[in-house]
């Protein structure tokens, strides 16, 4: 009884171990690394899949899935981006951020509605959007947009006491939904929904409105993930966060987050995180090759698929 209690507290404390593990190896064996710049330097590099792997671990704590995160993270700054650099059309930065806010909501709504009323799989719905999306942005926006307003780009760029935003913007988004998830009805309700739709149904939860909400909290998040980017690269392109779904998916479950559905927490998906950025760190900093660096990330995902099976075998 006492082994099995120890097994568990590893297992679900195994991502914070990777992190320590990690920390004592990089500052053994990575000049540079174990500094508070580099350090604050992961977390702003970290920022934009963490916004990412948070709109993917809500969906899967649901128990669904979205592959289009990446796809809803380019397209909405990019109608965004036409509506503030189109000559007369032009509209301020401000209005550019509602704008791809508003973009990723319905994106997220339309999502959770066709999975939940029209009954598709939501990984071929999220799929196929992905798929829309990314030809919708390569059609509307052939080249670089550059020339965005400065009150849309701040969202990126600024800093507040020497630190990046986006750093604020991410650990703020993580500790709101830490709150959300584990001390409100909607929280209890979104872990039911993913451990058992049917029996969150018999016990009066709105499983349809809660599946819905999970979609559009989505894309919400994949929206902030553009603006951050956007304002990072001063700029909108239609590669905009090209392969950035699966490296969600690899973060979410290194961290706990179970594609089972009803299972995982905010921290766990912070946690998920911070290894994938500690990794990209060490590997930028040991000066390996960036196709080397691609082939680790994708090596991650088969990892974090792993991971999850054998979570759920001894669970």
């Amino acid at each position: 009884m006492q082994v099995r209690k120890v097994r568990d507290v590893i297992i679900y404390n195994i991502g914070w171990l990777i992190i320590v593990g990690m920390l004592i190896g990089g500052r053994a064996f990575i000049p540079g690394f174990f500094v508070i710049r580099n350090l604050i330097n992961i977390l702003f590099h970290s920022s934009i899949l963490g916004m990412l792997v948070l709109a993917e671990s809500v969906c899967l704590i649901s128990g669904q899935l979205d592959l289009s995160i990446e796809s809803t993270l380019a397209f909405s700054v990019g109608i965004a981006s036409l509506w503030m650099t189109q000559g007369s059309m032009g509209v301020s930065g401000l209005w550019g951020i509602a704008i791809t806010v508003l973009v990723g909501l319905l994106i997220g709504a339309a999502n959770g509605v066709c999975v939940v009323k029209l009954r598709i799989h939501p990984f071929l719905m999220t799929l196929a959007v992905l798929i829309i999306l990314r030809g919708l942005m390569l059609y509307l926006i052939p080249r670089t947009i550059f020339g965005l307003p400065k009150d849309y780009v701040f969202i990126g760029s600024a800093r507040i006491l020497t630190l990046p935003l986006p750093i604020f913007l991410f650990l703020g988004m993580y500790g709101i939904f830490h709150g959300i998830l584990r001390y409100t009805p909607f929280g209890r309700a979104l872990y039911a929904t993913g451990g058992s739709t049917k029996a969150a149904f018999a016990v009066g939860i709105s499983t349809d409105k809660v599946l819905v909400a999970s979609f559009v909290i989505s894309g919400f998040l994949a929206s902030l993930a553009g603006l951050i980017m956007a304002g990072r690269m001063q700029a909108v392109t239609n590669g905009m966060g090209e392969g950035m779904v699966f490296l969600a998916l690899a973060g979410a479950i290194i961290g706990g987050v179970s594609l089972k559905g009803g299972v995982g927490t905010a921290f766990q998906a912070f946690c998920g995180v911070i290894i994938l950025g500690m990794i990209d760190n060490m590997l930028v900093l040991s000066r390996f090759s960036p196709y080397l660096v691609y082939a680790v990330k994708g090596f991650l995902v088969l990892v974090a698929i792993v991971i999850d099976s054998f979570r759920q075998r001894i669970s």
